[in-house]
């Protein structure tokens, strides 16, 4: 609980204190709040995924663990099938970043997204990438604006 509310917790790899943030992103982000940019949490589920990709489900299920055993929730399986331990961290993810603002990146990433977001209007591959704002093109003419837009 006290991730959001303390510099000096274990949780904490990165924070807003480490940056000299500019005032108004302290003011608009946290609201004078400390605010973690890159937590232990986000380390072991990018580990998890990782290692989960790349066919070492052994370590995915040890990392997904470490965090279900911080959450009190229960353990994933040793023997999980790929499809179990995939869904547990996706879970996961949801559970442990929830407003973090990278769920968009996670269901893009994970290919599910129009699965997901498509009751509200989402379209893959066209919403798979952001715009590239205007200024930006026009400042740098050898941009090339993302297809759909």
């Amino acid at each position: 609980a006290d991730v959001f509310i303390t510099v000096t917790n274990k949780e904490s790899i990165w924070n807003t204190s480490d940056l000299s943030a500019h005032a108004d992103f302290d003011h608009f982000f946290t609201k004078g709040i400390y605010c973690p940019v890159i937590r232990l949490t986000e380390i072991y589920l990018i580990a998890a995924e990782c290692t989960l990709e790349t066919g070492n489900t052994t370590t995915a299920i040890q990392y997904v663990n470490i965090l279900n055993t911080r959450r009190k929730d229960a353990l994933l399986a040793t023997n999980a099938s790929l499809t179990q331990i995939r869904a547990a961290l996706r879970s996961t993810w949801q559970k442990e970043m929830n407003l973090e603002g990278n769920r968009f990146t996670c269901l893009t990433r994970w290919g599910i997204a129009n699965q997901v977001l498509g009751a509200q209007g989402f379209q893959a591959p066209k919403n798979n990438l952001w715009p590239i704002p205007l200024d930006f093109i026009q400042n740098y003419p050898m941009l090339l604006q993302n297809a759909g837009y």
